[in-house]
């Protein structure tokens, strides 16, 4: 049996491992698939101070989080997560740990509600593996 047979998201990360971990050179749904499930899995771990005091591989935009989010299906936590990236006081959140750092030891109280409230539905969604298994598979929403 093989790891796609039994688990499609497994199969998306061997294609990584495959590609060099180069994101880029994979193709949808495994991308948004990993993107997500990174992005989860960081939060999880330590909520989006965690996830933003991350540099990730090419310092994407974070736009790319949120269109990751939208096509798997959570497009309310894309929309709020793209909300909460305008909140930052400068252009390109995304290229500047530096600044970003500065400006979440400040967490402004509009800032931390919006951060919050994400954080809650992120924690909340039930089995996100399997929904990023139905993306991977073409039945998503």
């Amino acid at each position: 049996m093989t790891a796609q047979a039994t688990n499609p998201l497994s199969a998306c990360y061997a294609l990584l491992e495959q590609a060099n971990n180069q994101l880029d050179v994979l193709g949808e749904p495994c991308r948004s698939a990993i993107i997500v499930n990174t992005a989860i899995g960081l939060v999880g771990n330590g909520g989006f101070p965690y996830f933003f005091e991350m540099d990730f591989p090419g310092n994407p935009p974070y736009e790319r989080f949120t269109e990751a989010f939208r096509r798997v299906g959570l497009v309310d936590i894309a929309e709020r997560f793209a909300q909460l990236v305008s909140l930052f006081p400068f252009d390109a959140p995304h290229a500047s740990r530096a600044l970003r750092q500065q400006f979440l030891d400040k967490r402004p109280r509009e800032f931390d509600a919006a951060m919050t409230q994400l954080e809650d539905l992120i924690y909340a969604l039930e089995d996100s593996d399997t929904l990023l298994e139905r993306h991977i598979q073409g039945l998503a929403p």
